[in-house]
């Protein structure tokens, strides 16, 4: 009876007159229904028969042509690859070439040697910008074909160092700590890149990062003296670190019907700088091109939950479901995000969250 009533006024009963004209009507529709479906049933046919008649067609008079030896055709890619700076590409053809040796290996050094320089002056490019994501990935391609005395005393931990030292001058502090734990995890020196992450763990309010530096260093057998690892906050106090992540989609039609349309889901504080990571498809609607709608992203104030504080997008990962949210607000408390793998089988653990707007909600398990 809901769904009867939901879209229309229900209609009244009438004489036989009124029920035989309504069969008559039904009828009629049948029969119109009936004539559409075999109109479009001899068109598929006839779309069919002319589809397959093209591509008879256009094998009985297919042009011919001169195939080129394979291993021609992939030397001539090669060179058009290393002409339009694809170094990279042309480097893992010519390795497959040099594995069925389909050419002479003097052609085949010849053009690693002119990917190579082309590889090498986009690494120094990329440096000179500080792009400094494009020279890491550049020098792991060094790296993997065994090294490279061109691009100097470069190599990843170089490289990532320098990357995070960029991200420190910006301000981007968990950034620049994350990629200094994967520096310390290649740098010649492993224990003092391990201390000088824990030391600026520790300067920058971020336990988690000294507290797996820490580790690290203790599985290494190297001294920990000096690391004072505060204890976990109470719980209460993390719960200061959790916020409602609200976007606004305007109004949903239903049966004619309008209803408001929201996504409602979980952020948690990374930084004292108001940076946020939640769930990508909450804020899906914000940076999806396929999206047509209204749709304004805020955070529900955690000191007042009748305002909203306006927020934006500065990063996301749709396979890993990850948005990283950006918001004017300082938290009275923040996580510190790092890699720790110390948590064992019926360990106690908490979760912490604002599941359907519910702010302030904690519960407990065990692993």
């Amino acid at each position: 009876m809901h769904r009867r009533f939901a879209g229309r006024p229900p209609r009244r009963r009438g004489n036989g007159a009124g029920r035989l004209v309504t069969m008559v009507r039904s009828a009629d529709g049948r029969r119109a229904r009936d004539a559409k479906s075999s109109s479009l049933q001899r068109t598929a046919r006839l779309a069919c028969s002319t589809a397959v008649a093209a591509l008879l067609f256009s094998c009985a008079t297919a042009v011919s042509y001169e195939a080129l030896p394979i291993e021609e055709i992939t030397i001539q890619q090669i060179e058009e690859a290393i002409s339009a700076g694809d170094a990279v590409g042309a480097i893992q053809d010519l390795s497959a070439v040099g594995r069925l040796r389909t050419a002479s290996a003097e052609r085949i050094s010849s053009l690693y040697r002119d990917a190579e320089a082309v590889l090498r002056d986009q690494f120094f490019d990329a440096i000179e910008a500080s792009d400094f994501v494009s020279a890491y990935a550049i020098v792991r391609s060094f790296e993997l074909l065994g090294g490279c005395e061109c691009i100097d005393s470069w190599n990843s931990y170089a490289v990532l160092s320098a990357l995070a030292d960029r991200f420190a001058e910006e301000g981007r502090r968990p950034a620049s700590l994350a990629v200094r734990t994967k520096a310390a995890a290649v740098a010649p020196d492993r224990k003092s890149a391990l201390r000088s992450l824990a030391a600026d763990a520790l300067e920058w309010g971020y336990p988690s990062f000294a507290a797996y530096a820490k580790e690290r260093l203790a599985a290494l057998g190297a001294p920990t003296t000096g690391i004072d690892v505060p204890p976990p906050p109470e719980k209460g106090t993390m719960i200061g670190g959790a916020v409602t992540i609200w976007v606004n989609r305007g109004i949903r039609i239903e049966r004619g019907v309008g209803y408001p349309d929201r996504v409602i889901g979980s952020g948690f504080f990374i930084d004292s700088e108001g940076y946020i990571i939640t769930n990508y498809h909450v804020i899906a609607s914000e940076v999806d091109p396929t999206y047509e709608g209204f749709s304004r992203l805020y955070i529900r104030n955690p000191d007042d939950d009748s305002t909203r504080i306006p927020a934006k997008v500065v990063g996301w990962d749709r396979l890993f479901d990850l948005a990283l949210l950006k918001v004017a607000y300082t938290p009275v408390y923040f996580f510190s995000p790092a890699v720790v793998n110390s948590y064992k089988p019926g360990e106690r653990i908490y979760a912490i969250g604002s599941p359907a707007g519910l702010d302030s909600t904690i519960t407990s398990g065990i692993i």
